[in-house]
């Protein structure tokens, strides 16, 4: 099975780096530019896409709807998977980097905020969201999720016991980008599509 990761396009809290968490934040117009790159290359692949599942929030939906009409899959056939929903970050929702280290000072790095997700729990959660896929289409050769940069991130790290360490410095992820598990016999190989190539390239474990 290959799971293609998609990360939604750009939204107006992205360009103004405020973090979004699940506050539901629309797509702008580079952000469907983005995600229409996307559905290109998707498309220029030598596959059929058989599900597409997106996170409920809105910016993940749009650029679903976007991909499957591309790729000529009826958008009445995308699964909304609440799994897939971004990381909830708390009180720190909405607020710009500066904004986060003047109201936190003493947490690390300026990220750690009252009512958020714990590592833990989104690792957790990201590990049941890729059995799940694994598990009910596992008679599918390719699956699309549309989801977000911290789940994504996640779900690479889960999938892979840790081999991709969650947010660390092996992928990049950019909004738009696409990103491949190769699920087989309880083995998985991971790659991220590189726009230079333009090819996967395996990550390195």
């Amino acid at each position: 099975m290959n799971i293609y990761l998609l990360r939604h396009g750009e939204t107006d809290w992205n360009r103004e780096k405020r973090i979004q968490g699940r506050t539901d934040i629309g797509m702008n117009d580079r952000g469907r530019m983005q995600i229409r790159h996307a559905a290109d290359v998707l498309a220029s692949l030598p596959v059929d896409i058989e599900v597409i599942l997106s996170s409920p929030l809105s910016r993940a939906c749009e650029s679903a709807r976007i991909v499957a009409d591309r790729l000529g899959y009826r958008r009445e056939d995308i699964v909304v998977e609440p799994l897939l929903i971004e990381r909830c970050f708390g009180e720190g929702e909405g607020l710009t980097e500066r904004e986060r280290r003047a109201k936190y000072p003493d947490s690390p790095f300026g990220h750690i905020y009252p009512g958020m997700e714990s590592v833990e729990e989104l690792l957790g959660r990201a590990r049941k969201a890729f059995d799940k896929i694994t598990e009910t289409y596992c008679d599918k050769e390719n699956v699309l999720a549309v989801c977000h940069g911290a789940i994504l991130f996640a779900i690479m790290s889960a999938a892979t016991d840790g081999g991709i360490v969650y947010w660390g410095d092996q992928i990049t992820l950019e909004q738009g980008n696409i990103h491949r598990l190769i699920y087989k016999d309880g083995v998985v190989e991971a790659a991220q599509y590189s726009a230079a190539e333009p090819v996967f390239k395996n990550i390195v474990l």
